[in-house]
C-alpha cells in the first residue's frame, strides 16, 4: 500500500497476484514450505482485503496469480484465488520462434 501510496493510483493501471508461485524459486522459499498454492491464495486474499478497503475494481483491478508451466493441476491449485481476482493473468512468452502456449 506504501507503495501505491508513493507512486499515485493514477499512474497504476492494475495490480497483480503472486507471479509463478509454482517455480521452483518460489517453492524453496521457507514461507512456501507448507505448500505453495496456499501461500499464493492466501497472499492473494489479504492482498485483495486490503485493496479493497481503499480502492474499488474500476480504480485499481486485482490480476490473478500466474504460474510458470500452464499444466492444469497447478492451475487447480489455486483456483480458490478466483473469488479474490478481478481478471486473470497469463503471460504469453514466444520461445525460439514457437507460438505461445
Amino acid at each position: 500500500m506504501a507503495y501505491i501510496d508513493a507512486l499515485g493510483i493514477q499512474r497504476i493501471t492494475s495490480i497483480e497476484g503472486q507471479n509463478e508461485g509454482d517455480s521452483p524459486w518460489f517453492m524453496s522459499l521457507p514461507l512456501a514450505k507448507p505448500g505453495w498454492s496456499n501461500v499464493v491464495v492466501d497472499y492473494q486474499r489479504e492482498v485483495h482485503r486490503a485493496l479493497r478497503e481503499r480502492y474499488s475494481v474500476e480504480q485499481l483491478p486485482l490480476l490473478s496469480p500466474s504460474v510458470l508451466n500452464w499444466k492444469p493441476a497447478d492451475v487447480a491449485l489455486i483456483r480458490g484465488d478466483a473469488q479474490y481476482s478481478d481478471a486473470v493473468a497469463i503471460h504469453t512468452y514466444v520461445q525460439k520462434a514457437q507460438e505461445p502456449e
